[in-house]
């Protein structure tokens, strides 16, 4: 199993972002987390949870030897703007969203290594509409969870 840790994906994603969605004003990665949201419209990508499967035979199989695999989950908050009006602010937050799947697309269709990570054998994302409740605060945008398997 490749020596890859969660950290590592965390900031292999952000910097993918950072790198090519142009219309967010930062991309937050762990340690670039904040307390406020104060320059929307931002991303913000942080692991969730993750599965580990040590000498599994129900996994990819060769020879008869089981592979440890590890299936890890993180999310991608897009914050739109501040809620205010919900047509102006879902089409924003749609946009991005428009914004963000071209750069996982860009990664898709990239080959291995996914996100310059070795060791990552298969991702998907899939997104959902929010409004998050941030500092007191509510934004308008989506998350999008992206699942990881690395074997």
């Amino acid at each position: 199993m490749a020596d890859i840790y969660p950290a590592d994906v965390n900031t292999a994603i952000a910097d993918t972002l950072s790198a090519q969605v142009k219309s967010v004003n930062q991309v937050q990665d762990l340690s670039d987390l904040t307390e406020g949201m104060n320059a929307v419209p931002a991303i913000q990508v942080y692991p969730e949870a993750g599965d580990e499967s040590h000498n599994s035979n129900t996994g990819k199989r060769t020879f008869n030897g089981g592979v440890n695999t590890r299936q890890w989950v993180f999310h991608i908050d897009i914050y739109a703007k501040q809620r205010s009006n919900i047509g102006i602010d879902t089409q924003l937050a749609v946009e991005l969203l428009g914004d963000v799947m071209k750069a996982l697309d860009a990664v898709q269709v990239a080959g291995s290594p996914h996100f310059g990570l070795e060791g990552i054998q298969s991702w998907s994302y899939r997104w959902e509409r929010v409004t998050f409740e941030y500092a007191s605060n509510r934004y308008s945008g989506v998350r999008v969870i992206v699942t990881i398997t690395i074997f």
